[in-house]
């Protein structure tokens, strides 16, 4: 028996350029590329070479950086195509399916997928994260036809929140693939609700750990964030990691966790504030501001522009300074997109926080008089008792 890796790779919205820069497989991750860390994620498991199912139409500049990112990666294959590879495998061998959509933050047990027993060898294994929320807990709400609210209830992720949030991994075994030869091989979503559809046996690995969905931009910037931190960990040299043939100007500006890849340049003046990463051959301009984003390679960012919390891709020459929802306290694992709240509610704060000083300083003014009075009674006290004598006795 044979486990065969196989990659689906995905293009977000947020990632613009031709198929290598809005491949999710080749974002910079860390020192590498994203496609390297779900590798070494799944090494245990994944001992044979690589397949690489795109959602889009592969074009020969695509798979060379493929093949260059990872070496371990041997065939790009087209969805529609992907059924004829399958039938060349033995009908003992299984399918590794990899979303990088649903990112897990750690390592994977072997165990959870190969640990099962004989008769689940003929069954698909999906490796499902679990929902949460920040805070544990979620509250459901049942109102009536009024809108009156009639029920509250509290659900606690750990023991009676029981919802997945994506696939991050599925062992298929291949009769079960060669059954199926109209299913959709681009999204493992799909794979195992066709696979069910079918009556092919499955069972869910519940898994608790942290997954990013990978389909958000903030997101990706979160696990960047997770692995150049990790980075620093690992080496403690607590400098910034710069790679072989990268040009640093001797007055720019690195702060805190930054990895410069190979080939990258930085101008004079420009500034890179961590956790940042900057791709392989690109570009950060004069007196530029980078601030926690990630830099695709071979990205531009012309002279004096202004990068907040953004995924460059291709030439940025205006500042982006929009936020994506970073702030890691306001995301949940898989939670719907944030959207940037009006401007009028941004400006609320502080319109509250002037109203609130002004009536404090007119009260403390309108009072102060008062203030005097009862200090003045209380010097008096201390002082004793004090006795009026009256003039006729006097």
């Amino acid at each position: 028996m044979s486990v065969f890796p196989v990659f689906l790779d995905a293009a977000p919205s947020y990632l613009r350029g031709g198929s290598r820069g809005r491949s999710l497989l080749l974002a910079p991750m860390g020192s590498g590329r994203l496609i390297c860390r779900l590798h070494e994620r799944f090494s245990a498991l994944a001992q044979c070479d690589l397949t690489v199912v795109p959602a889009f139409r592969p074009d020969r500049p695509y798979q060379q950086e493929l093949y260059e990112a990872c070496r371990r990666v041997k065939r790009v294959v087209v969805a529609d195509e992907f059924a004829e590879f399958v039938a060349t495998l033995e009908a003992s061998d299984s399918l590794l399916f990899i979303d990088p959509k649903c990112a897990l933050a750690d390592g994977v047990d072997p165990a959870l997928l190969l640990g099962a027993s004989p008769d689940m060898l003929r069954a698909a294994i999906h490796l499902v994260p679990l929902e949460s929320n920040s805070g544990g807990t979620c509250e459901w709400v049942d109102v009536d036809e009024r809108g009156d609210v009639t029920r509250i209830q509290r659900f606690y992720d750990s023991h009676t929140w029981s919802f997945g949030t994506g696939v991050a991994a599925s062992l298929v075994p291949v009769p079960s693939l060669l059954m199926a030869r109209d299913m959709d091989f681009r999204c493992l979503k799909e794979i195992r609700t066709s696979l069910a559809s079918l009556g092919v046996p499955s069972r869910d690995v519940p898994v608790s750990e942290r997954a990013f969905n990978l389909t958000h931009e903030h997101e990706l910037l979160l696990l960047n964030e997770r692995v150049v931190r990790a980075a620093y960990t690992v080496t403690g040299v607590g400098q910034p990691q710069i790679g072989s043939g990268a040009r640093i100007h001797e007055t720019a500006r690195l702060h805190g966790p930054v990895i410069v890849q190979d080939g990258a340049q930085i101008e004079a003046n420009a500034t890179i504030i961590g956790p940042s990463t900057i791709g392989a051959a690109a570009v950060v301009g004069a007196e530029a501001l980078v601030v926690q984003s990630v830099v695709q390679p071979e990205a531009t960012i012309a002279a004096g522009t202004v990068i907040r919390h953004r995924l460059v891709s291709g030439n940025a020459a205006q500042e982006l300074n929009e936020p994506v929802g970073y702030d890691p306290s306001r995301i949940r694992a898989f939670g719907p997109e944030l959207r940037d709240e009006p401007r009028r509610r941004r400006i609320y704060p502080a319109v509250k926080t002037a109203i609130e000083s002004t009536l404090a300083t007119l009260a403390l003014i309108v009072l102060a008089p008062l203030f005097a009075l009862i200090a003045l009674l209380i010097r008096l006290e201390s002082r004793g008792p004090v006795f009026f004598l009256d003039r006729r006795e006097a």
